[in-house]
């Protein structure tokens, strides 16, 4: 097996792959790769039976793994009897001297420690509302129509998103953030975008994005206005995307958070978390690790 930069390999093959694969999820899609990361590489075997995904960047001039926003896990796709970890981790190691692997899958690595559990949360039987939620959701209906609409333009979602969140979130103010728009774009040409919007006479004042893959939705980020966020919009969009997802039998994936204030806020619609694993190795140069730890102290 071999490990290759995206732009060498031969991603209609990759992609077939991943579709076969019922456990694969739509983070290992090279659509969904180019949009959220510049450098991803993938480890394959010659006949695109078995490969996994390494999501990479340059930190400091070092050649690192790192998880790019709005990405969750790289995991091992196909035929898995061909896949030696031994060589994957040598190989890693040889390449990159610094990194962060996110993955849902457990690898007996020899040298490369496991860092912590992460954890996501999903939704694979009914609604269960906290009384939170249901306070939420009866004060927005008391307060005004909503009308709702689903498969909305795409362009006036990520419009109010860019009005609203770089105030609140530091992500939305950087180059970065044009993934997102990104991401939007290359999963409504593939079929998989998913939208919902809340109008109030006619304005969209909230909604939500959401991927369906495999019988999965997948949030993937939403808004609402700040005049009809203490009032309950985003439990009143989530709760209706997620009865959407019901009609369909389809697992809803809430893309899952360790921030607090999130895991909280999935947890009132009855979610349980899923736990996935990260790995971290630090081969690289003295000034490099003071830098990193530096960085981790100002934060």
């Amino acid at each position: 097996m071999i490990l290759q930069h995206h732009s060498k390999i031969d991603k209609i093959r990759w992609d077939r792959l991943v579709d076969s694969d019922q456990k694969a999820l739509v983070f290992n899609k090279s659509y969904y790769l180019d949009a959220v990361c510049d450098n991803w590489y993938l480890y394959h075997d010659d006949l695109y039976s078995c490969g996994i995904v390494v999501c990479a960047s340059t930190k400091l001039g070092i050649a690192s793994v790192f998880p790019p926003f709005f990405h969750r896990s790289c995991d091992l796709v196909g035929d898995s009897s061909i896949f030696k970890v031994e060589d994957f981790e040598s190989i890693i190691l040889t390449n990159f001297k610094y990194g962060i692997f996110q993955t849902s899958q457990l690898f007996p690595f020899k040298k490369i420690q496991p860092k912590k559990d992460l954890v996501f949360q999903e939704l694979r039987e009914d609604i269960v509302l906290s009384n939170q939620a249901k306070r939420k959701i009866k004060n927005v209906e008391k307060l005004h129509k909503v009308e709702l609409k689903f498969s909305i333009n795409p362009e006036d979602l990520i419009a109010l998103i860019f009005e609203v969140l770089p105030a609140k979130v530091g992500f939305f103010k950087t180059k970065s953030s044009h993934s997102i728009k990104k991401l939007i774009h290359q999963a409504g040409l593939m079929g998989d975008l998913y939208s919902i919007g809340g109008f109030i006479d006619g304005n969209l004042v909230g909604g939500l994005f959401a991927l369906k893959y495999k019988g999965r939705m997948i949030y993937l980020k939403g808004v609402s206005k700040d005049e009809f966020l203490n009032e309950g919009m985003m439990y009143y969009l989530m709760n209706a995307l997620i009865v959407e997802a019901k009609k369909e039998n389809l697992v809803f994936d809430f893309g899952g958070s360790n921030i607090e204030g999130v895991k909280y806020f999935n947890t009132k619609f009855g979610s349980k978390d899923i736990i996935y694993n990260m790995y971290q190795w630090n081969n690289s140069p003295f000034w490099f690790k003071a830098l990193m730890g530096l960085k981790n102290i100002i934060k």
